[in-house]
This record gives C-alpha cells, structure tokens and sequence, in this order.
C-alpha cells in the first residue's frame, strides 16, 4: 500500500507506480467518491473491470464462435456409446 500526504490547498500525489499501472497522465480527470470511511479516486471513463476494456478485441470467425463451437461439443455422441 502506498502512502501520501495531504499539502498546501488540500492537495495529494498519487504515486508515480500507480499512475504507471493504471495509466493516468497530468490533466486526466478522476472521479472521487466515498466507500464507508475510505476515499475512492478512479480515471474518468475507467471501466470497473478491465477485462471489459478487451471485451472485443480479438476477432474470431464466425466458425469458431465459442458458442457454436460449444454447441457442436454438446451436439457430439459420448464415446463408447
């Protein structure tokens, strides 16, 4: 866990590491929230989840749509029947 001070003008720096991890450069805006007695600072159009950012990325033909390729898997006669 990282640790910051409050400055002058009610100021904190989040630390270089985590500005790196999550990408955050000089004028991103950042949402502020509460969670019970904790302060919440998250990027501005930061996905919860970041595995919804790569929903999508990679192209798959429509013969190997997991879906029909399940399918077919389930469509199979058990060996040894």
């Amino acid at each position: 866990m990282a640790e910051t001070k409050v400055s002058e003008g009610w100021r904190i720096v989040i630390p270089k590491s985590i500005r790196e991890k999550l990408g955050i450069e000089k004028g991103d805006k950042m949402k502020i929230t509460m969670k019970g007695r904790d302060i919440v600072l998250r990027p501005k159009g930061a996905e919860r989840n970041p595995i919804d950012k790569m929903y999508g990325s990679v192209k798959v033909a429509a013969e190997e749509s997991p879906k029909k390729e399940a399918r077919k898997w389930l469509e199979k006669e058990p060996e040894g029947s």
